[in-house]
């Protein structure tokens, strides 16, 4: 077989069956078995033709099966869809240069065989001249980077190796037989032959280096192997002269050239689409891998050859052998020495870059979590291992809450399923076996080669949530406080008829003595009701509220002999502290009230009883302000952390059903709080339960809230009769309370609104001598008539009837005129007494309006 069947080079990756529709090619090994099976039978045919040579034409012509093969799989490689147009022009001209080389090939070898005397026709080598031609420009159409590539030193190095391996091959296996005429072939034809051959390796070199991907650079490298393989194939031909005969050894040989290119295409198809991945790396780095080492071992194994075969005595041709071995000898360790450096920096800068992925990955304060196929954590973030502990080898389902397991289960992939996209909400268990509460975000990257995980992103919520749990509270209690007030100003419109009328009983003198107990029980009902009522105001804040500067020692010495009545024997209670030294701007009755629910309360959780101590000292606010420190300790059964976060809610309570409301706490909680104090508590179970109050002293405030009542100096009961303007919504109020009045001889009169009174008023003129009115009426209301009244009355008294503190803005002072504020429900010498101071203080005056 001449050489001209075998100069083919190829590289690229034949495509396998495309639907058309842009789909990636099914990539199996169908072909590959097929090549091996027909490799294996031509070997047989090839060996069987030896011993009988009847075979040696079906040999010859199954040998061009391997060329036929390789074009196929090179036109495919074309039409692959990941190839782009540089890629495709160049696995095509490759086609067309393999087709060239098997007609070229067929037509050489049966001249051979029709006519084995005659020489090798002009018109053949001709032939491989333009196949060179058509390969070197296929090889000079793959795609390539640009020349600032091979500027880098690895690169001029590779450059300098095959520069000199190929043209020491091509000199010692082609042109320098020509020149000693070990052979006869000095023809023009015989050196354009020879030359256009060795070219085709150099353009292969050039395009190995230019190559813009290690996948076409490997293809590439495989093409230049077979075209060097059949180079010296060729000269061994040549040097054969008459004495080649088909189905000689040498014909093995050319058909592993074929191999080779064929083998080049198929690690191009399999390998498509690599190149693309690569592309960014090798734009940064000149990559090559051991190409250019294996060339220059393969021509320096050659040489070696030629030296003991003695094929180069002539011409100084031993001498010229060492000195070319022993170059590519410095340039191969001149290139590792220069691999090896980038090597190291290419590991410096892994090295820093894991660094600096470690530091950024350990300031995070998110959770990430790594998890494998199988839910299990392969890495955790340092922000995990801080919060939650060791959680490596750990089912990732195994760290989150029960109740929150199953959610997170239906969001991870499982079963052909996705990841949700959306975020899912958990709990997760810290090292104090605390819970908090996560935001989960996934990414799956289980298929990414580097990653190989589920990657989930977790941002602790557990501040907003406790902060929406506060604001959610927070609304919770303006619910109750709002509905407690409502509900509380309407029980004492109730409870002021009843009370007015039970009194109006008892000073009836034509009453029947033996409905004096029933109508002493009314009062008392009256009595108890409003001091329900007065828990409620207190609680939701609307409460008739006098503040004064108290000495909370001295309140706690009045009510401890009193509250001792309350307790169970066995328990007793202890005051600490001295007396008269601190004092707090606070309501005495609300103050009153805060410490008997923290002393029941102590009393409550000490069943068999205890001592129930009472501290006061001084402390310091975190701006430096003085505070008055109020303590109450016992020794009772204590509480868990699950009953401290509720204990100031509204309405929970530990005791049982109906022992305790679940009000007394949260109504503390509250009065402290609105007196611009602070309430805390510790506990333990079986330890007992620290309450604290802290509140303002009187030197860290000016002057506490407003006192809506002002009281005028005392004047003779037997004030002169006087008319008084009575304004009431309420009709049985209002009917009750001029009822009251009028029987203290009072002439009055009553309207049902602030117009109304307004009307009344223009008509009385300076006929009026008092003003008694509700605050909290439909229309308008008792603030609003106030004003208006003082301004065209100014030296009327007024007399204001409220239930809570909504219907008095402490903030904005009454006016002057206004002589007493009187909470509902009132007694009936209350309501006398103050209209007869007010008539007094306003004929004090010596003028009428």
């Amino acid at each position: 077989m001449t050489g001209s069947a075998e100069r083919s080079p190829g590289s690229g990756s034949p495509s396998a069956t495309a639907d058309g529709r842009g789909h990636e090619p099914r990539r199996g090994f169908g072909h590959e078995r097929v090549v091996a099976a027909f490799v294996v039978v031509w070997l047989l045919l090839f060996g069987a033709a030896r011993l009988w040579p009847v075979l040696l034409g079906a040999a010859n012509l199954s040998y061009f099966g391997i060329g036929i093969i390789t074009t196929w799989a090179m036109w495919n490689s074309a039409a692959h869809p990941s190839a782009d147009r540089a890629t495709a022009r160049a696995w095509r001209v490759l086609a067309v240069a393999a087709v060239w080389l098997i007609v070229g090939g067929v037509t050489w070898t049966y001249i051979v065989l029709l006519s084995p005397t005659e020489p090798t026709p002009w018109w053949s080598k001709l032939a491989d001249v333009g196949y060179a031609v058509v390969s070197i420009a296929a090889f000079l159409s793959f795609p390539h980077h640009s020349m600032a590539m091979l500027r880098k030193r690895e690169a001029k190095l590779d450059a300098a190796l095959l520069v000199l391996g190929t043209s020491a091959l091509a000199w010692y296996f082609s042109l320098r037989p020509l020149l000693v005429s070990d052979i006869e072939r000095s023809s023009w034809l015989s050196w354009a032959d020879s030359i256009s051959s060795w070219l085709v390796v150099f353009a292969a070199c050039w395009a190995y280096l230019r190559a813009r991907d290690l996948v076409t650079r490997a293809a590439i490298a495989l093409l230049m192997i077979s075209q060097v393989v059949f180079n010296i194939s060729d000269l061994v031909l040549a040097m054969a002269g008459d004495t080649y005969q088909s189905g000689d050894a040498l014909d093995v040989v050319f058909f592993g050239a074929w191999l080779f290119r064929w083998a080049a295409a198929r690690w191009a198809w399999h390998r498509a689409g690599a190149s693309r991945n690569d592309e960014a790396s090798d734009d940064a780095e000149y990559r090559s891998g051991i190409a250019p080492a294996a060339f220059v071992a393969i021509a320096f194994a050659l040489l070696v050859y030629m030296v003991f075969a003695d094929r180069s005595a002539r011409m100084g041709g031993k001498t010229g052998i060492a000195v070319v071995t022993s170059a590519m000898t410095w340039l191969l360790v001149a290139r590792h020495a220069s691999h090896l450096v980038t090597t190291r920096r290419q590991l410096r800068a892994v090295e820093r870059q894991k660094e600096r992925f470690r530091a950024i990955m350990d300031s995070l304060t998110d959770f990430v979590f790594v998890t494998d196929g199988g839910g299990r954590v392969t890495w955790a973030s340092a922000s995990v291992q801080q919060a939650l502990g060791p959680v490596d080898r750990n089912p990732f389902v195994s760290l989150v809450h029960p109740d929150d397991q199953a959610s997170v289960l239906a969001w991870l992939p499982c079963d052909g399923r996705a990841l949700s996209p959306q975020p899912v909400h958990a709990r997760l268990r810290r090292v104090d076996h605390e819970w908090l509460h996560v935001e989960l975000r996934g990414n799956d990257l289980l298929h990414d080669p580097v990653v190989g995980g589920l990657v989930l992103n977790g941002r602790d919520r557990s501040e907003e949530v406790s902060l929406e749990g506060r604001v959610r509270h927070a609304e919770k209690l303006a619910t109750l406080h709002d509905m407690a007030g409502r509900i509380a100003h309407a029980f004492n419109n109730v409870l002021a008829v009843v009370q007015g009328h039970a009194e109006l009983l008892a000073a009836d003198t034509a009453l029947d003595p033996a409905w004096h107990g029933d109508v002493s029980d009314m009062r008392s009902a009256a009595n108890r009701g409003a001091a329900i009522t007065r828990q409620l105001l207190g609680f939701s804040g609307r409460q008739v509220i006098h503040t004064e500067a108290l000495d909370v020692a001295a309140v706690l010495g009045d009510a401890i002999p009193s509250w001792r009545r309350l307790l169970p024997v066995g328990t007793t209670v202890r005051l600490e502290g001295a007396a008269g030294t601190l004092r707090a701007f606070v309501d005495r009755a609300q103050m009153e009230q805060v410490l008997l629910n923290l002393v029941v309360n102590a009393r409550d959780a000490m069943p068999d009883g205890g001592e129930i101590v009472i501290a006061i000292a001084s402390g310091e606010a975190e701006d430096g302000a003085r505070r008055v420190l109020v303590s109450v300790r016992d020794s009772g059964v204590g509480m868990d952390a699950g009953h401290l976060e509720r204990i100031f809610e509204p309405f929970f309570t530990t005791k049982a059903p109906g022992v305790g409301t679940g009000l007394g706490l949260a109504m503390v909680d509250t009065i402290v709080r609105r007196a611009g104090g602070e309430i805390s508590v510790s506990s333990a179970v079986g330890e007992g339960s620290v309450f604290t109050v802290s509140l303002p002293a009187v030197d860290a405030r000016q002057s506490g809230p407003h006192d809506v009542q002002g009281e005028p100096s005392e004047v003779a009961p037997d004030a002169p009769q006087a008319t008084v303007l009575l304004v009431d919504d309420e009709e049985a109020v209002r009917n009750v309370s001029r009822r009251i009045l009028s029987r203290a001889g009072f002439d009055v009169r009553a309207c049902s609104g602030g117009a109304e009174a307004l009307e009344a008023a223009a008509t009385m003129g300076p006929g009026i001598d008092a003003v008694v009115t509700d605050m909290m009426m439909p229309g308008m209301s008792g603030r609003e008539l106030i004003d208006r009244l003082v301004v065209v009355y100014p030296q009327i008294p007024i007399i204001v009837i409220t239930g809570f503190t909504a219907d008095v803005d402490t903030r904005v002072p009454m006016p002057p005129q206004v002589q007493k504020i009187i909470e509902k429900p009132f007694a009936a010498a209350d309501l006398v007494g103050a209209v007869r101071r007010a008539v007094s203080w306003r004929r004090a005056q010596g003028t009428r309006a």
